[in-house]
């Protein structure tokens, strides 16, 4: 475990490394975006390894190619010291955990499940001071207190339960309510960069985040990238915006403890649609 934890740390600092050089004029993007890439999906492939052994490690940089780096760093970091505290931001929550493991375990012994639980623990310290200084852009959202949306609910779901979201869809798609489900919207998902687009969806553009949680949940890219856009986006709100559904017992990284959900098993299809329905319905009264 700590030569897996050497070597995520080893490309978290060199990732890191490029990403200044290109954004303080050190380095032309051309001549780094190969080894960039290489680098960014070694480490969802490192990040999705721990995940699967029930170490969630937050994975912050949604940037998988330094021209989308570029885009944004021209946008909202205007100096050479913003761009460096923002790339710091994107890995702390990966990185000061690890420093701390290797640190400990350098001056004793920790058996491999001792290791495993102290790594989740500092990981959890480390969440929520950190994805607070990441996404500046979506940190100011001008669309969060809008009372209208292009949907009032996006779909989050591991594809091992889709036929339990496609149930759902069809369901609110009967009663005309606006919601992104995937296979709804083929043709405009068709040649878009889906990083960037469901930032948006997942994010700002969304009255209500429905995820369905599972096992399966946490250990897929694509729903931890979601959950991650959705959880920042719910400290800009002024009320409730992830509405949870247990599939099953699994306890979901990120997600509060007293937060109110509804048991799939107990309520269904059915249930669910008639409290999104009364969700939306009180949502409208009060905005």
């Amino acid at each position: 475990m700590t030569e897996q934890l050497e070597k995520l740390k080893k490309d978290i600092t060199e990732i890191q490394g490029i990403m200044v050089k290109v954004s303080t004029g050190r380095g032309n993007i051309d001549d780094f975006e190969d080894e960039y890439r290489i680098l960014y999906f070694s480490i969802k492939e490192q990040l999705k390894t721990f995940r699967e052994n029930g170490i969630y490690l937050p994975d912050l940089n949604f940037f998988s190619s330094l021209w989308d780096f570029y885009s944004h760093w021209k946008a909202g970091l205007k100096t050479y010291q913003e761009r460096r505290e923002y790339i710091r931001s994107l890995y702390k929550p990966i990185d000061d955990p690890i420093t701390q493991v290797l640190t400990t375990s350098s001056s004793r012994t920790i058996n491999p499940n001792e290791l495993v639980k102290l790594l989740s623990s500092y990981s959890y310290k480390n969440i929520e001071d950190t994805e607070s200084e990441v996404a500046p852009s979506m940190k100011k959202s001008k669309l969060t207190e809008q009372s209208t949306f292009e949907y009032d609910i996006a779909l989050s779901f591991a594809g091992e339960h889709r036929n339990i979201a496609e149930s759902i869809a069809h369901e609110l798609k009967k009663l005309g309510i606006s919601l992104f489900y995937d296979n709804f919207e083929q043709s405009k998902l068709w040649g878009k960069r889906l990083s960037k687009h469901f930032q948006e969806i997942y994010g700002q553009k969304t009255r209500f985040v429905v995820v369905l949680i599972s096992k399966e949940y946490p250990i897929k890219d694509w729903t931890d990238f979601e959950f991650t856009i959705a959880r920042e986006e719910a400290k800009n709100r002024k009320s409730e915006f992830i509405l949870p559904i247990r599939i099953d017992d699994t306890l979901i990284f990120g997600l509060p403890s007293d937060v109110a959900y509804l048991d799939f098993n107990k309520v269904g299809v059915e249930g669910v649609v008639k409290n999104i329905l009364i969700k939306l319905e009180r949502f409208n009264l009060s905005s």
